[in-house]
């Protein structure tokens, strides 16, 4: 049969199966200035088509220290594009995103922090490297396929003003399949509460970053618990490890509003 007949049978366009042809994929010869297919050259095509492929192999991570020095350096130098496709290669390995963000981002941006106390580096280096891991968090922050497992709110502490944990809370618990609304700082309690009431979230999140404000923390969840919103606090070096530890042990149902899995 023409090419043009192959290309039919095949539900493509004729330049698509053209380019199979020359690439090889689709065996064919040429009589005259016409491509001919066999009828065995075409089911075989279709027969390897229409094979499942193999799922993709995931990224094994032998040396977080490594990686992670590598991320800081990016930070450091202010090489975003190098940073950001350091991280993409390992989320779209498989790598958990929590496990890109506590091992591979948080060491990083605390090694950052220790350089800018003893003035290795500048304020101006350190906001940039701050704004370049909100970007990259934003990149990696969509929902993971599957049901819902249920609504979450997750805020900071009154008067914290570091969004930047929380936007991590708020990367990870969406790549594990939770509808995230993420507030940001500085959001007044009265106004939380008000946005509870209408949202109804299985969980509301406090973020913690200066050790000041975990009283204020535990105040905000004394008061989101009375008035019937489960609510779990942070604190300053804990990882996202011990937020989804919470999660599975917490006394609270998961998913109990909004009909997700647990």
């Amino acid at each position: 049969m023409e090419l043009s007949e192959a290309a039919h049978i095949l539900g493509v366009h004729y330049q698509t199966a053209y380019r199979w042809v020359r690439d090889g994929s689709l065996r064919a010869h040429k009589v005259r200035s016409r491509y001919q297919i066999e009828a065995a050259a075409l089911e075989q095509f279709q027969s390897c088509r229409s094979a499942p492929l193999p799922p993709p192999q995931a990224t094994r991570v032998r040396n977080w220290n490594a990686l992670s020095s590598r991320f800081y350096v990016h930070l450091a130098m202010g090489t975003e594009a190098s940073a950001r496709d350091q991280v993409s290669r390992l989320v779209n390995g498989g790598v958990e995103v929590a496990d890109v963000i506590d091992e591979l981002i948080s060491p990083a941006l605390v090694q950052i922090g220790q350089q800018w106390r003893v003035g290795a580096i500048s304020v101006a280096v350190e906001h940039r490297a701050v704004r370049i891991c909100e970007r990259i968090l934003d990149s990696i922050s969509v929902a993971g396929r599957g049901r819902p497992r249920g609504k979450v709110i997750v805020t900071t502490a009154v008067g914290d003003q570091h969004e930047l944990p929380s936007a991590m809370a708020a990367a990870a618990l969406r790549s594990s399949h939770w509808l995230v609304q993420h507030l940001g700082s500085q959001v007044p309690f009265g106004d939380l509460v008000s946005l509870a009431a209408i949202e109804e979230p299985d969980f509301i999140v406090i973020s913690v970053t200066n050790p000041w404000a975990i009283q204020t923390a535990n105040e905000m969840r004394e008061g989101l618990e009375q008035k019937g919103f489960p609510t779990l606090v942070g604190g300053p070096g804990r990882g996202l490890s011990s937020l989804f530890e919470l999660l599975e042990e917490s006394k609270y149902p998961l998913g109990r509003r909004h009909g997700g899995d647990a």
